[in-house]
């Protein structure tokens, strides 16, 4: 099962790198000297820009764009009113939608006025798991966990309109939850910048970090992995604590996602999806970068998913891809959304919820 936390396509391009100019056998790669990208894109139709103020936290004021490096392959792929028949609207309605996670019991989405809901894949029927007040959840073992006014509380993903069950109370001021095991959760408290160990029976929590700002998080075979914004470097340590260690070597003010299959480490810095190999480190390199920005340029990537042998990403501006592990090919599932909430990928679609412009939000399945 995978962790779902908050804030995280296909071209025939194949993109690489020969000294230091980019040589691409498609059209969807930046051509290292003129900096221009090609037009292929899925289903036939080319990405075009995105409106203006589309997209989460889209920055209108955000400057300059940030250059494409050579190298990194360039996604195209459909606008949300091109989608067509790949798109199908699982929800439409005033709910607050969040937070999304695809599970074997169904599709799981959080309401952040009325609690979680789950809805079958092929159904329009959301029904209510849980009630709660919370925007973001993380789905693990036969449960979901969040954290509400001091606590984290848990419910089966098999409950209906279920009454929480705390699993830890007292706690300060926000928890996100970013990863689990089989026994315990991993948190992030911002107040008082710290990581943290959490058992799932109940007991004292184990501080893992001290005075660390922290973007993206991933456990993977007994390591956490995190990105730490102070220091603007990834780093890993051991879920049972130790001392951290840093993994990346280029500072950058703008990380974000953090993945790794224990092989290869992933991560986002400002419109970049990077990748170097753990053991030993290694230079990082550029595999792709984000949609479609309105005012020029890329969007900024915010959270990333490796499923399978593609990283899948979504931005600040309303757009959501893959990129292949390699950087050989990559591509758009969307671009142009005027707000991602939430999003996880199963082994054929793609499901988001998005924030309308009526107050109004949807649930989406695209598939891939």
């Amino acid at each position: 099962m995978r962790a779902l936390l908050l804030g995280a396509a296909l071209s025939s391009a194949a993109c690489g790198t020969s000294g230091d100019q980019s040589s691409c056998t498609g059209t969807a790669c930046v051509d290292a000297a003129s900096g221009q990208a090609g037009t292929a894109a899925i289903g036939g139709a080319a990405a075009a820009p995105a409106a203006a103020g589309a997209g989460a936290g889209a920055d209108v004021d955000a400057g300059p764009p940030e250059p494409v490096p050579a190298g990194a392959c360039v996604p195209q792929g459909p606008r949300a009113d091109q989608l067509g028949a790949t798109r199908a609207v699982l929800y439409a309605g005033e709910r607050a939608l969040g937070a999304v996670a695809v599970q074997r019991q169904g599709v799981f989405v959080a309401d952040a006025d009325a609690g979680i809901f789950r809805i079958d894949p092929g159904g329009t029927a959301l029904e209510r798991v849980v009630s709660a007040r919370t925007s973001e959840f993380l789905a693990a073992d036969l449960n979901l966990y969040w954290f509400e006014s001091g606590s984290i509380h848990r419910a089966s993903l098999n409950a209906t309109d279920a009454t929480p069950d705390p699993v830890a109370e007292g706690l300060p001021a926000m928890i996100t939850l970013g990863a689990f095991d089989e026994t315990n959760l991993y948190a992030h408290d911002g107040a008082r910048r710290q990581l943290s160990r959490l058992p799932i029976a109940g007991g004292t929590a184990l501080p893992l970090a001290s005075g660390v700002r922290v973007q993206g998080m991933k456990l993977h075979a007994g390591f956490l992995y995190y990105s730490e914004l102070d220091a603007a470097q990834v780093f890993r340590l051991r879920s049972d604590g130790g001392d951290p260690q840093q993994l990346t070597s280029e500072s950058n003010a703008s990380l974000g996602a953090v993945e790794t299959d224990g092989t290869t480490l992933y991560w986002s810095t400002g419109i970049q999806i990077r990748a170097a190999a753990l053991d030993p480190p290694v230079t990082s390199k550029p595999l792709g970068v984000g949609g479609p920005r309105a005012q020029g340029g890329r969007g900024s990537v915010t959270r990333a998913l490796l499923v399978g042998d593609r990283p899948y990403w979504s931005d600040r501006e309303g757009s959501l891809g893959w990129t292949a592990v390699d950087g050989s090919v990559c591509a758009l599932v969307v671009s142009g959304v005027t707000q991602i909430n939430g999003w996880d990928v199963d082994d054929s679609a793609v499901y988001l919820s998005t924030a309308g412009r009526n107050a109004t939000s949807e649930l989406w399945r695209i598939a891939l």
